[in-house]
């Protein structure tokens, strides 16, 4: 009994956590469950339209040794309902041999679910 109370204890604590992150934290979250080849955790920070592409990306990156270099991510105001997140810093692959880097840009987050998601790149 007092294993299942503490289980429970620990998904409530879980759920808070996640509901409590701002903007920023998401995206960052959502960048590290790319390196970690984490597609539940990804699928968890993505908004519903988003779903599909985010795991499309980080099918991308599996396996290519990818790393985040200098990640920082801060709110930067709204657009078209979003909060708009600015991230600077890079994910570093390496592809046949040759590393490439991809630069983290400006983010769309949204609440949905009581929770921030991560929902695309902005324009």
């Amino acid at each position: 009994m007092i294993k299942i109370l503490l289980l429970i204890c620990a998904c409530l604590f879980v759920l808070t956590a996640c509901a409590t992150e701002s903007p920023a934290q998401v995206v960052e979250a959502y960048f590290q469950a790319i390196i970690d080849d984490q597609p539940e955790r990804l699928a968890e920070l993505s908004c519903a339209a988003w779903e599909a592409d985010a795991l499309t990306a980080a099918t991308s990156f599996r396996n290519t040794g990818a790393t985040l270099d200098g990640m920082q991510c801060e709110a930067n105001g709204e657009e078209a309902g979003y909060q708009i997140v600015q991230c600077q810093g890079r994910i570093v692959v390496v592809y046949q041999g040759e590393e490439r880097a991809f630069p983290l840009t400006r983010y769309r987050v949204i609440q949905e679910n009581n929770a921030w998601r991560m929902c695309g790149e902005a324009g």
